[in-house]
């Protein structure tokens, strides 16, 4: 990974799960290993997630380019943007950490 800070979010993100399930479930033999992994499964689930919106944007301009569309079809097109990019990430910030 390239920018540390998107690595240091991660690891956060893994630390959090971890006090979140380890109460509960114990700590695992390989601590380290249980957060590298976590950590490792948070920034796939990133990659796959502006993958996806990078296609929602793709399909969205081959619709507008073959059909009108209405403001209402646009507007609820926008909303699943928003909602595929997460709270905390958006696709410029991706995009631009992942090249």
């Amino acid at each position: 990974m390239r920018d540390v800070g998107l690595a240091e979010e991660l690891a956060q993100d893994a630390f959090v799960a971890a006090l979140q399930q380890w109460p509960e479930s114990g700590v695992p033999d390989r601590p380290g290993a249980w957060l590298m992994g976590t950590a490792k499964h948070r920034a796939i689930d990133l990659v796959r997630r502006a993958q996806r919106l990078d296609r929602k944007h793709q399909e969205l301009g081959r619709r507008l380019e073959t059909e009108e569309l209405t403001v209402s079809d646009f507007d609820a097109a926008l909303d699943d943007r928003a909602h595929l990019a997460g709270d905390r990430f958006q696709r410029a910030e991706v995009n631009a950490r992942w090249r």
